[in-house]
């Protein structure tokens, strides 16, 4: 949501279970009364669990990736990038976060890539000619994908740190999926309607 509020909701019910909150002190003589705010003090731009259900992630445009107590809705800890955080894309199985940042201060479009665990960046991949539309890891966490208006894939080596193919198209790309066998990727572009299928000879 734009207002930065993070809302549980029960999915057979529908019946609210409660918000995320950040919790800070009003004075500091009165450090036991606070003043209670939303998860985030931007727009939300992601949301990931991770596959026990215990916690759960956020990233909004206040630049801050923030876990969450899922259950107790109590903040846990948070990482502050250098700029907006405009997509992200969660690994599950490494709890590894690719976060892409916006902003003068990351070159107008980087991504991050976080240890959620360790709390730390672990890698940092460049940004596109343009904005970068979407993001996503593939099964098996090896490569990080990202698509963007300047009409460009690029297929990032998340081991290695480097770029291992950059796919030029005739039209911006405004999402991407790869197969589990990373053998089909799966692209939209602007302005066209369907789904095109590229098969993955050269990687």
């Amino acid at each position: 949501m734009e207002s930065g509020r993070v809302d549980r909701y029960n999915l057979q019910s529908g019946i609210h279970r409660g918000g995320y909150y950040r919790a800070f002190p009003k004075t500091k003589r009165a450090a036991a009364t606070f003043a209670w705010q939303f998860a985030h003090g931007g727009s939300v731009t992601g949301l990931s669990s991770d596959p026990c259900n215990r916690t759960l992630i956020t990233a909004g445009l206040d630049g801050v990736l923030r876990t969450w107590d899922l259950k107790a809705r109590k903040l846990a800890k948070e990482t502050a990038l250098p700029g907006p955080i405009a997509r992200v894309a969660h690994h599950r199985p490494t709890a590894l976060v690719a976060c892409v940042v916006e902003g003068a201060a990351a070159k107008d479009g980087g991504i991050l890539v976080l240890d959620t665990l360790a709390e730390k960046v672990v890698r940092r991949f460049p940004g596109h000619g343009g904005r970068i539309t979407d993001v996503g890891f593939s099964e098996d966490g090896q490569w990080l994908l990202s698509a963007s208006l300047d009409c460009t894939v690029a297929v990032w080596d998340v081991p290695a740190g480097r770029a291992l193919q950059v796919l030029h198209l005739s039209r911006p790309v405004t999402s991407v999926s790869l197969t589990p066998q990373k053998d089909m990727l799966a692209t939209t572009r602007a302005h066209m309607r369907g789904i095109y299928l590229w098969a993955n000879q050269e990687i």
